[in-house]
C-alpha cells in the first residue's frame, strides 16, 4: 500500500514576526522586486532559503 502525504507549511511574507524571516525575504525582494512563492514557504527554515540564494547567486 503507497500512502501519500503533504506537508502543510505556512507562507511568509514581508510582515513576518520573525526577524530572521524578514531579513532574508527583505533580501530576496530587493534583488527580485517581489517574492516568490517559493522562497515564502522555503524561508520556514531561514538557512534553507539563504544557502538556496547563495547557491543562485554562485551561478
Amino acid at each position: 500500500m503507497t500512502v501519500q502525504s503533504k506537508l502543510s507549511l505556512p507562507s511568509h511574507d514581508l510582515e513576518s514576526k520573525d526577524p530572521a524571516i524578514r531579513r532574508v525575504l527583505e533580501g530576496a525582494s530587493k534583488k527580485l522586486g517581489f517574492i516568490p512563492n517559493m522562497y515564502a514557504n522555503m524561508v520556514n527554515l531561514p538557512p534553507l532559503l539563504e544557502t538556496y540564494l547563495y547557491g543562485y547567486d554562485k551561478f
